[in-house]
């Protein structure tokens, strides 16, 4: 026996749900999507959480669909909690992360008419979302039954096939906690849309080989990747080539020594044009680095091929000759590798950057300064290889690009759209959906305090560690040009504060460690990394009152060739 909401347009959105194998909720508390709440949450197919705060609920869930590629589903009630979704559900379509909205709302009668929580919300994600669908609470003849099967079918074939958001708005009369004790859901429709696979025939490849063949210097630059063995293997393969060089970043989830990652210090030490491809390659999403973007704007290459299905006309580099949409490693598994030829493009570029890479080991044998930037390196030294490495935004990942990584299990950002607004809350969500595996989350203060209503729940993710780097403001613009030159900088752009972590901590049960220096951070270090407590582990460590920003200017000042 099945307990269930009697609203009809309910009962076919929770069967679709099943047939879809949807298996994680998150809910926020409602009264007009209490037919929803009541469904789920009575239905052992689904794993249900509550999560109070939409903004934070919507980042969870985008943790938990990045963790397991799988779509999730957000269920809010109306008004002002469907709006709190949009940061996230933004991140989602920029990063093809399957989020399935689901949004009680009042009846269309009653909208703009001054009744409590109701907003326009038909359609309020049109510029960030695959594709809305309006389910009116009402009688359900043949003809409305066919539509709505319908349109509920294009709804989760894009959700779950573009691997980004769909929004699917219930308009909910009342009474709203009525329940029915059925046996069976009532049958759906639902049609199978089979994709012709994206390959290229014969005569496209033998042309890309031959403009591939005849290019004495090609890069392959890689943005914001998932991890993937067979990427990884064929872009080692391709690296044999000397003409061909390959650049990624910290995101990109490239291991091993064929590819330089740490852009920003190659191109420290780099003349103008030097690095000017014939063929730029660019793979993935977003690159975090603005040296790379600026310098392929300034100089581009001839060609630039983009391989990319959800946008292809995405222009970065302002170049855009080619664009192929199929998977990377289906492209990259036929471009040709010529081992014989005397080129020594690729080989310049490596022996620079292994001279980069002895002088930045000396700066950091010479620097004692406890510092940002002495900081990382310590961290990442310390830092195991079996974890899943979640970074924030602003200055964090652009500190992490700065270092090579060990192989960890995968290093996670939300680089979509490159908000600080939450990413604790994603750390959160990908920690509870892998709990057998461990977590580090690294942040800023102010990236700390932004999210903090991410632990306002009841999850229970002991193998999350939290990095607070508190360096009493947003330091980023402290390292950018522009801001510092501005009055009130300190007060209009770092927001410097002395705000106390700690405290925040005990507001929400966390476990808190604390260092200032090298001393205090080796010897609390085992405690928090290794702990096996039951809650979250918090370390701030503070570099308020350092040399911050002069001593990274110093850095690439020493590690310049």
């Amino acid at each position: 026996m099945i307990t269930i909401s009697d609203k009809l347009n309910v009962q076919y959105l929770v069967h679709f749900c099943l047939i879809n194998q949807i298996k994680h909720v998150i809910l926020s508390p409602g009264s007009r999507n209490a037919p929803l709440i009541i469904t789920f949450s009575q239905n052992s197919n689904f794993i249900c959480e509550t999560i109070p705060d939409e903004r934070s609920a919507a980042f969870i869930a985008l943790g938990i669909a990045q963790q397991t590629q799988k779509p999730v589903a957000l269920v809010c009630t109306s008004g002002s909690a469907l709006l709190n979704y949009y940061p996230a559900i933004a991140e989602s379509f920029y990063r093809e992360i399957p989020l399935l909205v689901l949004s009680a709302d009042r009846p269309k009668a009653w909208v703009n008419q001054g009744d409590g929580q109701t907003i326009v919300q038909e359609n309020v994600f049109k510029n960030h979302c695959h594709y809305f669908v309006q389910l009116d609470d009402q009688p359900l003849n043949e003809e409305k039954i066919w539509e709505m099967n319908r349109e509920l079918s294009i709804a989760f074939h894009y959700c779950i096939t573009k691997k980004g958001p769909v929004h699917i708005n219930l308009g909910l009369n009342e009474p709203l906690y009525e329940i029915n004790n059925i046996n069976n859901l009532p049958k759906i429709t639902s049609f199978n849309y089979i994709e012709q696979a994206n390959t290229l025939n014969e005569m496209q490849k033998e042309t890309i080989s031959k403009m591939w063949n005849q290019a004495e210097k090609k890069i392959i630059l890689i943005g914001q990747m998932s991890f993937s063995n067979e990427v990884n293997e064929l872009l080692k393969e391709i690296s044999k080539d000397k003409s061909v060089l390959i650049l990624s970043e910290c995101s990109s989830n490239i291991y091993g020594n064929f590819s330089i990652s740490n852009i920003d210090c190659l191109l420290n030490s780099l003349n103008d044009k030097e690095l000017c491809p014939d063929i730029l390659l660019t793979l993935g999403g977003a690159v975090v680095s603005k040296k790379i973007k600026s310098y392929f704007r300034k100089y581009p290459p001839q060609l630039l091929w983009r391989i990319n299905q959800l946008f292809p006309f995405m222009d970065t580099y302002q170049k855009l000759t080619h664009i192929f949409n199929c998977e990377p490693s289906t492209f990259l598994s036929f471009l040709p590798i010529n081992l014989n030829n005397k080129r020594t493009f690729s080989s310049n570029f490596h022996s620079l950057f292994e001279k980069i890479k002895e002088k930045q080991s000396a700066f950091f044998v010479k620097e004692k300064e406890f510092s940002d930037i002495t900081v990382y390196n310590w961290i990442f030294q310390n830092l195991s290889r079996n974890v899943h490495l979640h970074l924030s935004n602003s200055s964090v990942i652009r500190y992490a690009q700065l270092f090579e990584h060990k192989q960890f299990l995968s290093i996670w950002s939300n680089r979509g759209t490159s908000g600080i607004d939450g990413s604790s809350s994603t750390a959160i969500g990908s920690a509870y959906a892998s709990a057998n595996e461990k977590h580090v989350f690294i942040t800023g203060d102010l990236s700390f305090f932004y999210d903090s209503n991410a632990f306002w729940n009841q999850l229970e993710v002991p193998n999350l560690k939290i990095i607070v780097i508190n360096n009493g403001g947003g330091s980023i613009f402290k390292i950018i040009d522009g801001p510092s030159e501005v009055e009130n900088f300190e007060k209009s752009f770092v927001f410097e504060h002395s705000f106390s972590i700690e405290k925040l901590c005990v507001l929400y049960d966390l476990n808190y460690f604390y260092a200032s220096d090298f001393n205090e951070l080796e010897n609390v270090w085992n405690g928090f990394y290794s702990s096996q407590n039951s809650k979250i582990c918090v370390l701030e460590i503070d570099t308020k009152n350092k040399e911050n920003e002069n001593i990274l200017k110093n850095y690439f000042k020493f590690i310049k060739i």
